[in-house]
């Protein structure tokens, strides 16, 4: 209770600015008393932390391939190591190449990549020119258009920005956003075990997330349907033809439903 008042107290902007702040006076001390590396112990997650240009460029780029981003245990929880955004090692690399190759695929396509935002930026004018110059606030409509394009790749469907199902969508992946830079996140990656038993916004976040996963879920299994291997019109279509080629090959591949 004292922490979700505490974090009711302030907005999240202000939590994000005290936070980072906080977090580098701290680096700052530890790496002036032990060097350019170190390591803390976040609950029961172990991680190292590499300061100054030269060391952070060793890390990240002349040996970008031996490091990997941390784990958080919440996503992982929710998404149980699949994906591409919170995973790594082999998993992340495949996905990761196949993602690239399939945006690469736009180059040689009739319809490129700025085809599909130039197409969506027509209907975000004309969402625009309905409010007929009155003062309005664009972040709506705006996410809407590049949930839109991200949707058009994925999925091949754009939805109208009046969609209610769709707008309860966006707003639901706005509101784990916010929690995910929260103080909430935080403690789950820290100390998975008990608050998966404690209530708080953190289980707001996974329940939103399972919820975008469910709405992903039906429109793959849609996809199944009138899925044709050898022309594959979007990302789901061509992942389930990136599954079949691999299943024929009896690769270990990392690639499901």
């Amino acid at each position: 209770m004292i922490l979700h008042s505490l974090y009711e107290l302030f907005t999240f902007k202000e939590w994000m600015i005290f936070t980072v702040a906080l977090l580098f006076f701290i680096w700052i001390i530890l790496a002036e008393q032990y060097g350019n590396i170190f390591s803390l112990r976040r609950g029961s997650t172990k991680i190292v932390y590499v300061s100054g240009y030269k060391m952070v460029k060793e890390a990240l780029v002349s040996q970008g391939e031996s490091f990997a981003r941390f784990v958080s245990p919440l996503f992982d929880d929710i998404y149980k190591g699949r994906g591409l955004s919170f995973t790594n090692g082999y998993s992340w690399k495949k996905h990761q190449q196949f993602s690239v190759s399939y945006i690469k695929s736009f180059g040689e396509s009739q319809e490129t990549l700025h085809d599909k935002i130039q197409h969506e930026c027509y209907f975000l004018c004309e969402a625009f020119k309905e409010e007929q110059g009155c003062p309005f606030d664009p972040l709506t409509k705006i996410n809407n258009a590049v949930a839109n394009v991200i949707g058009t790749l994925v999925y091949g469907h754009r939805y109208e920005y009046d969609d209610f199902q769709f707008q309860k969508l966006l707003r639901m992946s706005a509101e784990s956003v916010h929690l995910t830079g929260s103080v909430w996140n935080e403690l789950y990656d820290a100390f998975p075990s008990i608050m998966k038993i404690l209530p708080g916004p953190h289980h707001t976040i996974i329940a939103n997330y399972r919820r975008l996963a469910a709405f992903l879920g039906e429109k793959t299994e849609k996809h199944k349907q009138d899925w044709d291997p050898n022309e594959p019109r979007d990302y789901i279509h061509s992942y389930l033809t990136e599954i079949e080629k691999v299943v024929k090959m009896h690769k270990k591949y990392q690639f499901n439903n």
